[in-house]
Formats: C-alpha cells, sequence, structure tokens
C-alpha cells in the first residue's frame, strides 16, 4: 500500500469527520507526526497494521476506499482513473429518454456525494437527504417535458 495514495484519502476522510490528528492519535495510537508524514506524502508506504486500525477507525474496508476514491489511485498503465464526478461533468449522456444538460450534471454530481455520505455514515438523515436530491433531480427532469 503506497502512503501517497493512502495518505490522501486519510487526510480526506479524517476531516470529513471532523477529527484532529491528535485525535486519531488517542483513539489508535499512531503518532500525530506519523499521521501528517502520511497526508503531506512525506512517507512513502503504511504499515499493515496501521493501515487496518485506520480503515476500522473510518469503518472502511479497503475495497470501499478505492470504490469512493478512484482518484487516489492509478492503473497499471500510470493512467490517471476518473471520479465518477468527472465522468458526469465531461460526458454527455441520455437520462430519462432527455439530453444531459448543467442542470442535470449538477444534480447528478449532488445525489453522488450524497449517496457517498449515506454509505459511509448510513444515518435516517443521510438518507433523507439522498432521497431529497433524487426528488429534485426527477422535478428537473419532468419540467423538460
Amino acid at each position: 500500500m503506497e502512503g501517497k495514495n493512502f495518505g490522501l484519502i486519510l487526510k480526506k476522510v479524517r476531516q470529513d469527520r471532523g477529527l484532529s490528528m491528535s485525535d486519531l492519535e488517542k483513539a489508535i495510537g499512531i503518532s500525530s507526526a506519523y499521521i501528517s508524514r502520511l497526508e503531506n506524502q512525506n512517507r512513502d508506504n503504511i504499515s499493515l497494521q496501521y493501515f487496518v486500525k485506520l480503515c476500522k477507525i473510518f469503518k472502511l474496508s479497503s475495497t470501499l476506499i478505492w470504490e469512493l476514491y478512484p482518484d487516489c489511485f492509478i492503473d497499471e498503465n500510470l493512467q490517471e482513473i476518473c471520479t465518477l464526478d468527472e465522468v458526469i461533468s465531461k460526458s454527455n449522456f441520455k437520462f430519462a429518454e432527455k439530453d444531459s444538460n448543467i442542470d442535470i450534471k449538477f444534480s447528478f454530481q449532488k445525489i453522488i456525494k450524497q449517496l457517498e455520505k449515506y454509505i459511509l455514515l448510513n444515518t435516517r438523515d443521510s438518507q433523507i437527504k439522498l432521497l431529497i436530491e433524487i426528488d429534485e433531480l426527477k422535478d428537473k427532469i419532468l419540467k423538460q417535458s
């Protein structure tokens, strides 16, 4: 596991959860300095022991990290993998028999972000917000009719 890839994920998830480096240090026994080196890409790798501890505290599997943050990884050919957000914004597509426009693309991006929160948090509030975003997309599609 390359620390440079994991460090980007670690920083994003830690900040999204409102945790400080010192909070992580207390929770799992990894020094703030070690966490800082990972996040700032000054450490080339992370030990499997620490990787497992961090995944457990954030309740994420390594597979889920790959699925949620594909832009932090590269393929065998060293070509950057696009995030779903980038695919939506750069592509033209049809949805519900309508051509995509900026409003539909923006709605899809909001749905994807809310879906990610729902997967990570699995709370009633995140589920409600996801459904609200889906309803807003439906209204935009129906207005185009």
